[in-house]
């Protein structure tokens, strides 16, 4: 699975994923996003992307604590072979972006 293509892993199923937060790859040559979203058929890997830009992340854990369930995140292809990626976490907010790839890696 770490090999699936950009287009393979927006088809995943990614429906009740669990979210459990983002970071930023250390490596600022390229700037990568790492989504800590697990899908059930994933569960090893996290969700990586790649030249993140346009990041917009609106959450209110309010009383909620721990990881969020994903409601059917969204994977567009854009042109110039970029992707929108949206991820809502209701009712806590969303988080949206675009990048130039999506891969999967292996959580440590």
């Amino acid at each position: 699975m770490p090999d699936s293509t950009a287009s393979e892993i927006a088809a995943m199923p990614w429906c009740d994923a669990t979210f459990l937060g983002f970071h930023w790859q250390k490596d600022r040559e390229t700037p990568t996003l790492i989504l800590h979203l697990s899908s059930n058929q994933q569960p090893e890997f996290m969700l990586a992307c790649v030249w993140a830009c346009r990041l917009t992340v609106e959450l209110d854990y309010g009383r909620s604590v721990g990881p969020l369930l994903t409601f059917d995140p969204k994977f567009t292809s854009l042109q110039g072979n970029r992707w929108s990626v949206h991820v809502d976490l209701p009712p806590q907010g969303y988080l949206k972006l675009e990048c130039n790839d999506l891969r999967l890696v292996p959580v440590a």
